[in-house]
């Protein structure tokens, strides 16, 4: 996120307005607060529009993190001012450039620019070059028959180096994992049309195998069971399938 600013030469607190409504799911409707933007952004729809700082759209709207595409390497060298910079920009966005100093090491647009920094990219630019930041989904590893008023998610924070040096955190995970004790986070819960059921009976065998991503439904199933063996509640749903 600093990285971000930094590059674009903003310091975090400027406005900008997004409107919502994009046809392709991409970042579009961005520009400057006080400017209306072009007719084509938001694709004509009458969708929301939001006055928000730089760091909070950063925040919410575009995938920092993804590789950018060999296209778009290629259109910044096309665009770029400096002949040593777009030299270097255009064996980036040969194959076999791409492959090892872009898709390889994970190469970000952000320090991409970093690189070279002649080119010339504001907010929305960045924002729309970007894809769109997706939700985060995890399984409610609590049972409503343990807590009917309560239900919880267990994340594991995501943070690994990337080969370019970059310490990098899971957008949503790393979110949870630095909120402070009784922050509150937006989210939703949504039912899954999923055929999984448990068993009424909470003496049968289950067999739950996953690589880490079977801890929420693990958790969920164990605090089913030990109500429903101590005889607190009787089961109404066998179902373990809602994501938040």
């Amino acid at each position: 996120m600093d990285a971000a600013l930094q590059v674009l030469g903003l310091k975090g607190d400027e406005r900008f307005i997004w409107t919502a409504g994009s046809k392709d799911s991409a970042a579009r409707g961005l520009g400057a607060a006080g400017h209306k933007p072009a007719a084509r952004l938001g694709d004509r729809l009458p969708g929301i529009r939001i006055d928000a700082p730089a760091r909070l759209l950063l925040a919410n709207l575009a995938d920092l993190s993804a590789v950018p595409p060999r296209k778009l390497v290629a259109a910044l060298a096309e665009g770029c001012p400096c002949p040593p910079e777009a030299a270097s920009l255009r064996g980036l966005a040969s194959e076999e450039g791409y492959a090892g100093g872009v898709a390889g090491p994970k190469l970000t647009l952000v320090e991409l620019l970093a690189r070279h920094r002649s080119v010339a990219m504001g907010l929305p630019a960045l924002v729309n070059a970007l894809p769109r930041l997706a939700p985060r989904y995890y399984s409610i590893s609590s049972s409503p028959l343990a807590a009917p008023r309560r239900c919880s998610i267990t994340v594991g924070l995501v943070a690994f180096t990337t080969p370019t040096g970059r310490v990098h955190r899971g957008a949503a995970s790393g979110r949870i994992h630095s909120a402070p004790l009784g922050k509150y986070l937006l989210g939703t819960v949504r039912t899954l049309q999923s055929t999984f059921k448990l068993p009424r009976d909470p003496s049968t065998p289950i067999i739950m195998v996953g690589p880490g991503t079977g801890e929420n439904p693990r958790r969920h199933s164990t605090g089913r069971g030990r109500r429903l063996t101590a005889g607190w509640a009787r089961p109404e749903h066998g179902r373990s399938g809602s994501s938040l």
